[in-house]
């Protein structure tokens, strides 16, 4: 069971990877199992929360399976999950993949640690890439981690203290990595971190990774909104295999709440770049992530940030209601937002947001979009274009994995995807 983000995603299939070579076979998280590997998430209280309730109900589920814990909860609160009856091996965010060996250890001799095996450690500045590569990724669209840890310090974060300092994989180790993925059928490859806009010479590894026979697209994971200067967007957009969607991790449209948070830009700076974007391609779209009641955040601030996503025309957003987090900055700060109000402006953003993507999807035209088909379920097939549109069509025939040419006809009721017919 994997929690949060991409990172973790990637690093979950790669330890699959590696326990599938070794002959593990690997099934719903509700069936009886002899082995529960819980990837935890850390950055909210509820994400936590939810780590350690899942923990909990995989002991539930078999008191006397091997039961294996890494991630963020891992290294933010080890002596918490030590605590839970049950657990065999907990592991933080360094060296994650000394698991192997040990589960091998205990499921092989099928007994369960006398007492917790705890791989944890301090992050220190001159820390390196821990070694990750993946053949095969159980997703159409692949992601690959070329960077981890952030030397940000945004008060609201605790990720710098729980995944330590920038550190970046070698661009021949990304490009081979992409090469193998490519040959085992991946269409297209998602660069992922922590940071990504901090992996240095992101621009020309896109450009080697453009020249891979097979691969028809590159995707950018989350970026920081002030990397997106000119010179990169041109450098971006001049290979054709890049597609037109960036994920900006804007966090919010009020400036006296981006300063607040310490974030590295603000809204002129973020537009101007948007709208040089949109100039370069009037086709790219753009989603992010938003947090409501910082700290601090009036009425005004929040109207601004409605505002700003009125602007930029956001086809989705992540919304997520500020947490606090013992040990960062923001968790002292006055002025917290009641509960209740930081959900009530989710809710006002969300229903914003779901009017922005229909009125986004009621301008498309009815020119052929290409299709990266991800799912197919009851003889609908479902998928992405370049720019992240969401479109679906019925087809007698599974095309997963396959790029197809479809025709859009409309959208949905919900508003929330095109329906289209395959040409």
């Amino acid at each position: 069971m994997t929690l949060g983000c991409k990172v973790n995603q990637y690093e979950s299939e790669v330890i699959k990877e590696k326990l599938e070579n070794l002959g593990y076979t690997f099934t719903d998280f509700k069936s009886g199992c002899d082995l529960y590997i819980i990837h935890t998430c850390a950055v909210t209280n509820e994400s936590s929360r939810k780590s350690c309730q899942i923990i909990r109900r995989a002991v539930k589920a078999n008191p006397n399976a091997v039961i294996a814990v890494l991630g963020c909860q891992s290294q933010l609160a080890a002596g918490m999950i030590s605590d839970i009856d049950g657990v065999d091996i907990i592991c933080g965010n360094y060296n994650k993949l000394m698991i192997i060996d040990l589960i091998s250890e205990l499921t092989d001799k099928k007994i369960k640690a006398k007492k917790p095996i705890i791989l944890k450690k301090t992050f220190q500045p001159d820390d390196n890439f821990e070694p990750m590569e993946i053949k095969r990724f159980g997703r159409t669209r692949a992601y690959i981690k070329i960077q981890d840890g952030c030397n940000s310090n945004c008060a609201y974060c605790i990720i710098p203290k729980i995944r330590g300092n920038i550190r970046m994989k070698p661009a021949d180790e990304v490009i081979r990595e992409a090469f193998r993925l490519v040959h085992n059928g991946c269409k297209e490859i998602v660069l992922i971190g922590i940071e990504t806009s901090s992996y240095k010479n992101l621009t020309e590894l896109v450009g080697e990774l453009q020249r891979i026979h097979g691969l028809e697209r590159i995707r950018l994971g989350s970026l920081d909104p002030s990397f997106m200067r000119p010179n990169i967007t041109d450098e971006l957009m001049s290979h054709s295999k890049f597609t037109p969607h960036f994920h900006l991790s804007m966090q919010s449209g009020s400036d006296k709440i981006l300063r607040a948070m310490r974030r590295k830009y603000n809204t002129a700076t973020a537009l101007r770049n948007i709208e040089y974007i949109k100039s370069v391609n009037s086709s790219v779209n753009f989603t992010t992530d938003i947090m409501t009641g910082f700290p601090g955040e009036s009425e005004l601030d929040f109207n601004a940030t409605v505002e700003f996503t009125k602007i930029v025309e956001f086809l989705h957003i992540h919304i997520f209601t500020y947490s606090i987090r013992p040990g960062t900055d923001a968790a002292d700060m006055p002025d917290q937002i009641s509960e209740p109000e930081k959900i009530r402006r989710a809710s006002v953003l969300a229903e914003i947001q779901n009017n922005i993507k229909r009125s986004i999807y009621e301008k498309v035209n009815t020119n052929p979009l290409s299709v990266l088909v991800e799912t197919y379920e009851n003889n609908i097939l479902f998928g992405h274009t370049p720019n992240f549109l969401e479109i679906e069509a019925i087809s007698p025939v599974d095309m997963r994995d396959k790029i197809i040419t479809v025709k859009p006809i409309g959208i949905n009721e919900t508003g929330n995807k095109l329906i289209g017919e395959i040409i």
